[in-house]
């Protein structure tokens, strides 16, 4: 992430959350809506993996929270291998001459770069409640 992306909307809560820019691995894309004209939005379950382990194993992971990207104004976007889970690598966000890079690199599942003249990040705490992430921890 460069200096030019931190006047985005919703950036200092997403900071703020986190302690700085998360790098989103093993974040998973939750769902994607795209839309020509309107506004799109890709959500995201990012959290903090810590180094402790739990009794049965699981590294215990924190501040759990949906991640929205919130894109106007589409310029182009490529999405690869969206499926039922879609964890994520790491996630790069970065200004261009027509607005801003969204680029998701996943590890299984979707990847995506999306051009967009205008974006904003809204977040909320929390697990989402199809989360995969459930799953392994009940």
């Amino acid at each position: 992430m460069t200096p030019d992306v931190e006047s985005v909307p919703g950036l200092n809560d997403l900071t703020r959350w986190f302690g700085s820019f998360p790098s989103f691995h093993d974040a998973e894309v939750t769902w994607m809506m795209l839309d020509r004209s309107k506004q799109s939005r890709i959500a995201i379950h990012a959290f903090e993996e810590t180094d402790k382990v739990d009794s049965r194993g699981f590294g215990v992971c924190t501040k759990h929270a949906i991640v929205t990207f919130v894109l106007e104004g589409i310029v182009d976007a490529t999405v690869e291998g969206f499926n039922r889970q879609n964890v994520l690598n790491g996630l790069s966000f970065d200004r261009t001459a027509e607005g801003f890079r969204l680029v998701l690199e996943g590890s299984h599942g979707a990847n995506a770069t999306l051009n967009a003249e205008r974006v904003q990040i809204e977040l909320q705490p929390g697990i989402p409640d199809d989360s995969l992430y459930l799953r392994f921890r009940s």
